[in-house]
């Protein structure tokens, strides 16, 4: 197996499950109908990484929005009229899905079915005339706030047809890696680091690797705005959160540069080794090498920082000279 061929058994790999995706898709349709039927909302649509196709499994929160129809447009200046809408809405669902569990945040109505292992966060909106902008509602202030949900999902689909298709894929590579490295680096801000860093088609590998220093330039420069421009994502990090990940980012992204060279000077399998060791599961795992095959490889070339022996120039730990052995 190659280094392109491994991309795409993990590309495989992240990919949502067909079933489950449909399902969840039935369920927002369904959703949609009741709000509809009960004259609460006159449409609905998804937002989020689901929405964006770069959400990675498993398949759980689901981010919807639900636009009330104009009846309820008072509601915009009524004093209480973001919880008087969570009402009307919670209430249209609880008569059809009963065994579901509701809950509310500052924007959504958290709607959990367990049954199904899907929870939807529906969050009551108004729609605006002639913009693609929409308002959303605000629970803890009692407000309704400008979202350009609609325009970050049009513009990253705009970057995925110029990247030829791949830069959803890549984003979710990115999203696997932090899942587990960059413990409160919300996924936002990881897909708008892999935004700046992939501006056109590349293979996977190197896609990763600019995605990697376009995340670890901005937290280097304490700058990251969203696809979209707005606020500055750096900004609304928890304390502590972006120390961490910058160091993580800089090992991670001198570690993928170092696989690339390695790849372009012949080892493969040492450049397999490398971003199996930025990756872990379910990257393919490489050849294990033989005591004889690591002796022979690192007279030649040296090792490579996670200790596999290599014959490439690339070699990034060098190995001491061998004397033949002689008695004394």
């Amino acid at each position: 197996m190659n280094v392109r061929e491994a991309f795409e058994e993990f590309d495989e790999a992240l990919k949502l499950d067909p079933r489950e995706r449909q399902e969840a898709i039935d369920l927002h349709h369904q959703i949609r109908a009741v709000l509809a039927k009960a004259g609460i909302c006159t449409h609905a649509i998804l937002q989020g990484s689901f929405a964006r196709k770069t959400m990675i499994a498993p398949l759980r929160d689901i981010d919807m929005i639900g636009f009330l129809s104009e009846e309820h447009r008072h509601l915009m200046t009524t004093p209480g009229g973001v919880a008087k809408a969570m009402d009307l809405i919670e209430d249209a669902l609880r008569d059809v899905f009963p065994l579901a569990a509701y809950e509310r945040s500052r924007h959504a109505i958290k709607v959990d079915f367990p049954e199904l292992g899907f929870i939807f966060d529906l969050v009551p909106a108004f729609e605006r005339d002639e913009s693609d902008l929409i308002d959303i509602a605000n629970l803890d202030a009692d407000t309704w706030d400008e979202s350009n949900t609609r325009v970050l999902i049009e513009v990253v689909g705009e970057r995925n047809a110029v990247c030829e298709g791949r830069f959803i894929h890549q984003v979710r590579m990115i999203k696997h890696w932090a899942r587990l490295s960059l413990p409160g680096l919300f996924g936002l801000y990881r897909e708008s680091a892999s935004f700046d860093g992939i501006k056109g088609p590349a293979d996977h590998a190197r896609a990763v690797s600019d995605a990697l220093a376009a995340l670890e330039l901005g937290l280097d420069l304490a700058l990251q705005y969203g696809p979209t421009g707005g606020d500055n994502l750096y900004l609304k990090l928890e304390p502590g959160v972006a120390t961490s990940a910058l160091q993580n980012v800089r090992v991670a992204r001198q570690k993928a540069e170092e696989a690339i060279e390695l790849e372009a000077a012949g080892d493969n399998e040492a450049a397999l080794g490398i971003w199996y060791s930025i990756f872990g599961d379910p990257f393919p795992k490489p050849h294990i090498q033989t005591v004889d095959e690591a002796f022979t490889k690192s007279l030649k070339g040296g090792l490579t920082t996670t200790g596999m022996a290599t014959a490439s120039s690339a070699a990034r730990v060098s190995t001491p000279p061998v004397r033949p052995w002689r008695p004394q």
